[in-house]
């Protein structure tokens, strides 16, 4: 799970882009 929580939005757009890389 990714966690949303004070995250800058361009962490999380580059956290779901690995996942989908693997």
């Amino acid at each position: 799970t990714i966690d949303t929580t004070n995250r800058l939005p361009e962490e999380i757009i580059n956290e779901i882009l690995q996942q989908l890389k693997e």
